[in-house]
Formats: C-alpha cells, sequence, structure tokens
C-alpha cells in the first residue's frame, strides 16, 4: 500500500511538471488591466481586513467611552462600522487608482519570470 502511494505520488508530480512547463512553452499574451477592474480588485481584497480594522475601531472607541469596560459591538453599531469598512476600502482602492494613473495604458506580460 505505501509503495502504491509513493509511485502514484511520482507519476502525479510528473505529470504536473509536463503540464505546467507546457504552459510556460506558450507565448505571453498580452493582459489590459482596466483601471476599473484594478478599482474592484483592490476594494473587494481590502474589505474583509477593513472590516476587522472598523469593528476594533469602533469597539476601543467604546471601551475607552466607558471606562476601560470591555464592550462588544452593538446592533445600533453595526451599520457603522459597515460604513467605516466600506469608506476605508473605497479609500485604499482609490489611492491606489491615484498613485499610477498610466495603468490603463500599460500592457503587461502574462506570464512574467
Amino acid at each position: 500500500m505505501v509503495k502504491l502511494k509513493k509511485n502514484l505520488t511520482i507519476v502525479t508530480l510528473i505529470l504536473i511538471l509536463i503540464f505546467s512547463n507546457q504552459v510556460w512553452a506558450q507565448e505571453k499574451e498580452e493582459v489590459k488591466e482596466s483601471k476599473i477592474r484594478r478599482f474592484e480588485i483592490l476594494f473587494n481584497a481590502s474589505l474583509p481586513f477593513t472590516l476587522i480594522f472598523s469593528y476594533l475601531l469602533i469597539s476601543g472607541i467604546e471601551s475607552i467611552a466607558s471606562q476601560g469596560k470591555v464592550f462588544s459591538v452593538k446592533e445600533k453599531d453595526r451599520p457603522l462600522v459597515l460604513v467605516g469598512a466600506v469608506t476605508f476600502s473605497s479609500l485604499i482602492a482609490f489611492i491606489d487608482l491615484k498613485k499610477d494613473s498610466s495603468r490603463d495604458e500599460k500592457v503587461r506580460p502574462c506570464n512574467v519570470k
């Protein structure tokens, strides 16, 4: 049984190497990334982290306001956390958009080594 697993592992690795080599051997394709696509990717990627940050920020502010008592976000504060997260994510994506305004004109190769 152990020998079968080793053989199966070796065959799998060989197949992965063969097919990955074929992918790298193909010609490089030109990929054009639009500004709005970049904005959407950054917004969606940063949203979970900004939700955590907003929750901790609201929780910390309420904890300080209540003189150090442990605080959990109440039902009425959840929209505030959501608005804060969307605002922070939008700000992150907008800053990246303004940082490199020529991204729309750049053409990058798909397979960069």
